[in-house]
């Protein structure tokens, strides 16, 4: 994928920034109710259930990066876990083989 990345980076870029609008708009607490009604049509559940996710996944464990930078120790638990599952052989892989921040990076700054 990388080399696709390469030759579209302006698309990779503003994809990115879209991504950043989007999650300041999920962190933003007025826009919790509209979240969580998004959610219920989407899961088609009862809204008492999205909004316990969207306290869950948005305000407790800050799920989606503002970012788009994946935490190391998380990135090392999902390594660690697909590891568990079979999908990696031991040891641990280096993480930075797996993260590149260069195109989030620019997409922050734009």
């Amino acid at each position: 994928m990388r080399p696709w990345i390469q030759a579209h980076e302006d698309v990779v870029v503003r994809f990115g920034r879209a991504t950043i609008k989007a999650s300041e708009w999920l962190y933003d607490p007025r826009n919790r109710a509209e979240a969580v009604q998004i959610l219920a049509r989407a899961l088609k559940v009862e809204d008492r259930y999205a909004d316990a996710t969207y306290k869950v996944w948005v305000q407790e464990v800050g799920a989606h990066p503002r970012d788009l930078k994946l935490s190391p120790a998380g990135l090392r638990k999902v390594l660690d876990n697909m590891i568990q599952l079979g999908d990696l052989k031991p040891p641990l892989p280096d993480v930075d083989a797996y993260a590149d921040f260069t195109l989030a990076d620019k997409a922050a700054r734009r």
